[in-house]
């Protein structure tokens, strides 16, 4: 009975124990209050000329001291720029701490810009910045061609039409000028019909790779504010290689610069690994510099466009897809990788120095091909999305924001399922899935219902076996675009967005390549729109500027001389507020009969 009554006392005591420090812990819980954080933003210079480059700065601030980490996001009024990470505490030199830069070229016009702080599980509030007003003055280019036929009641006149198109967005403007240069006649000139506006994509500008891109980041490396490309080039030999493409500002390149990477080096990303403001690539190989397992090579970047040698960091097995993000939220970038043979998706988390702890693997379907990450349920946590090739899945896996994920969740796909990307594709503030159904040829949208949970995949018929996707708003319409990179044949395709999740009949383009594979989305050229760039295995990138069309038409035009006499015609457009002038090669036609 004693000792049963000691039991008892000491129960009582525990419970008493307890019971006092819960009420401490959460009576100090509630007297310590939150950490602030605070955002704001400069732009220099400001106004700029187009093509300029233009320095945005966000100083972030926790409890009125800088920041050491997180990540900022930079907008152009609902238009993401991109993200940069805050300095910590090993600045690089020109950069400090508690700050998150970009360097970029904006398109003419006025600009309301503002930055993001996502913050960090220690200080988790997200913050905002007031607005920025930035002006850039100037035009960008644009390009005439002239076609002409018969006219259909006098055949010995002509019909010309004049196609304008611009770099940029905003359709062109103005008057299109006929002239006969051969006898120095003016013809008439003819308004720009609205009617006729076209947002299309120019030819494909191909550029030698040095290798086989498989996968593409856009960037500015070299801080010019012009956007830069950088590969990862796979082979089946050892001597693989990253290539490097200093941007010109209008859809070319420097000859690249080459870096050794492992073997079959397919998967690349872009990030600040270790918070001193420079930004660095992640070069994911399969058989790693030897070829016995997997790595991530980590090229740390001296802001300049050029590379330290490569920090190897081994992973094993055989991965065969990279993503980035903090998944700790402990603002330090991490890298999460996918392995094929192992059937898992591996999460290794960055200390900010440019080194990684162990991989922490965890199960999803059978042959994982590709990765993407976003927060599916709007906790603020980062999640993961991996399609499994093999059983024609979707894995999604949870994050719990301490670096750890629940059990996946899967969903159906089609056939031979080979790579996924996410965005918000009905605007109602939830991320969503899309993947490339490579046997079926289609591509499949899972619509997020907010919570981590998915709709049912509707599919959307491509011209061709389909591989990479990137999603983005292509015509300016502010509803998110996709643009489908096909395996067989080379082309890319687009399909227009409705704004509801659900997308028009695709167009497809020419990529002047031999097999496309990846496709990247990103403003090359300064003029506000977004261009693409796919990747070859075959030894190539290829960029196809976006720009908008409209036309003039001319009817039954005589032309002086007589039948027998060849006139050269040319067309000049007369530019406007946004489009500088131009003017067509020469056509050459035979007069209509007049003296």
């Amino acid at each position: 009975m004693r000792s049963r009554v000691s039991l008892c006392r000491l129960e009582l005591l525990l419970l008493l124990l307890a019971g006092w420090f819960f009420f401490e812990d959460r009576a100090v819980a509630e007297s310590t209050p939150a950490s602030v954080n605070a955002i704001t933003i400069t732009v220099s210079p400001n106004p700029a000329k187009v093509k300029q480059k233009v320095t945005l700065t966000a100083k972030v601030t926790t409890d009125n001291k800088a920041a050491t980490g997180g990540t900022v996001t930079f907008f152009d009024g609902k238009i993401q720029l991109a993200n940069a990470q805050v300095v910590g505490k090993k600045p690089a030199k020109g950069y400090k701490t508690g700050t998150a830069t970009l360097t970029t070229i904006v398109a003419p016009g006025s600009h309301s810009l503002t930055a993001v702080y996502g913050g960090t599980a220690k200080s988790p509030k997200i913050v905002r910045s007031k607005p920025v007003v930035l002006k850039i003055t100037g035009k960008t280019g644009s390009t005439t061609k002239l076609a002409a036929k018969a006219n259909a009641q006098h055949p010995k006149n002509y019909d010309f039409t004049a196609s304008v198109h611009g770099l940029g967005l905003l359709a062109p403007q103005g008057t299109a000028d006929i002239t006969d240069i051969t006898t120095n006649t003016d013809l008439g000139t003819a308004p720009l019909d609205a009617k006729t506006v076209l947002h299309s994509f120019a030819k494909a500008r191909v550029t030698s790779a040095s290798g086989m891109p498989v996968q593409s980041v856009v960037a500015d490396f070299n801080g010019d504010g012009f956007p830069d490309v950088a590969t990862a080039n796979a082979s089946f030999n050892f001597g693989d290689k990253m290539a490097v493409f200093l941007g010109k500002a209008d859809g070319s390149f420097q000859t690249p610069v080459l870096y050794p990477a492992g073997y079959f080096a397919s998967g690349i990303v872009a990030g600040d690994f270790n918070n001193d403001g420079i930004l660095d690539l992640a070069i994911m190989s399969q058989g790693g510099s030897t070829g016995n397992a997997g790595d991530v090579d980590l090229y740390l970047g001296n802001g300049d466009g050029t590379f330290k040698a490569a920090l190897n960091y081994v992973i094993g097995g055989l991965p065969v897809a990279v993503a980035m993000g903090d998944y700790n939220r402990d603002g330090i970038l991490d890298f999460a990788t996918t392995d094929y043979f192992a059937n898992t998706a591996s999460v290794s988390l960055g200390k900010g120095d440019g080194t990684f702890k162990p991989p922490v693997s965890y199960p999803v379907g059978s042959g994982p091909y590709f990765i993407a990450t976003a927060d599916f349920n709007g906790d603020h946590r980062l999640d993961l999305a991996i399609v499994n090739e093999n059983v024609s899945t979707v894995s999604v896996l949870l994050g719990k924001g301490d670096g750890t994920f629940q059990a996946q969740k899967t969903y159906h796909t089609g056939n031979q399922v080979e790579f996924v990307t996410t965005g918000d594709l009905n605007l109602d503030g939830k991320q969503d899935i899309v993947v490339a159904n490579y046997a079926d040829q289609t591509v499949g949208v899972l619509l997020g219902k907010g919570d981590g949970t998915f709709q049912d995949q509707v599919t959307y018929p491509v011209g061709g076996a389909d591989f990479g996707i990137a999603v983005g708003d292509l015509n300016g319409d502010g509803k998110p675009d996709l643009a489908v990179a096909y395996y067989m044949p080379p082309k890319v395709g687009v399909l227009v967005g409705k704004g509801d999740g659900t997308f028009k009949t695709v167009r497809d383009y020419d990529t002047g390549q031999s097999q496309s594979y990846a496709a990247t989305i990103a403003d090359l050229n300064g003029d506000g729109a977004s261009d693409l760039i796919i990747s070859d295995l075959h030894a190539s990138i290829s960029v196809l500027l976006n720009d908008t069309g409209a036309k003039a038409v001319l009817t039954d035009v005589t032309v002086p001389g007589t039948s027998q006499d060849v006139e050269q015609i040319v067309a000049g457009y007369s530019g406007s507020a946004r489009y500088k002038l131009s003017k067509s090669k020469p056509i050459k036609v035979n007069g209509s009969g007049g003296r």
